[in-house]
């Protein structure tokens, strides 16, 4: 009887064994797709870095800072926290990148505006000088008129 119990304690052990590597294997994929969601943020973090950033320096800082602490918890297997702080770097990047997007386009407007308030004041300039060329083209087609009839 008690072989009978040393085998199926190693069959309880070996199924439980069994049973616990997908789980483990699960998670090794979990934490995997944690780190090179982690580096895709440190990549795009690089890419934003080299635009005008003055702005977004706290939520730079921030981001940074969950980055560093998200690479700690992967280092310590703790999926959960790590995808929580995935989450929130991935919201932070994109309002990031969206809004240098949007500043950059904000700022090639007002560059657009203020070269039509140029133009529209050159253009404004050249139907005064228009006019006057007009009207002194009439005063001399009204002399040359006087001097032929002369």
């Amino acid at each position: 009887m008690t072989n009978w119990m040393k085998i199926s304690g190693r069959t309880l052990a070996a199924g439980m064994l069994l049973a616990l590597i997908p789980a483990g294997q699960v998670f090794a994929q979990d934490i995997n797709i944690y780190r090179d969601e982690i580096k895709q943020y440190q990549n795009r973090m690089d890419v934003i870095k080299t635009g005008e950033t003055t702005r977004y320096n706290s939520e730079l800082s921030q981001i940074s800072s969950w980055i560093d602490e998200s690479l700690i918890l992967i280092g310590k297997n703790e999926v959960d926290q790590v995808k929580a702080l995935s989450l929130k770097i991935g919201v932070y990047v994109d309002f990031v990148e969206a809004s240098m997007a949007r500043d950059v386009a904000m700022g090639e407007a007002m560059e657009a505006e203020s070269k039509l308030k140029a133009l529209k004041a050159e253009y404004g300039k050249l139907e005064a000088q228009i006019q006057q060329l007009t009207a002194e083209k009439e005063v001399l087609q009204s002399q040359l008129s006087n001097a032929n009839a002369k």
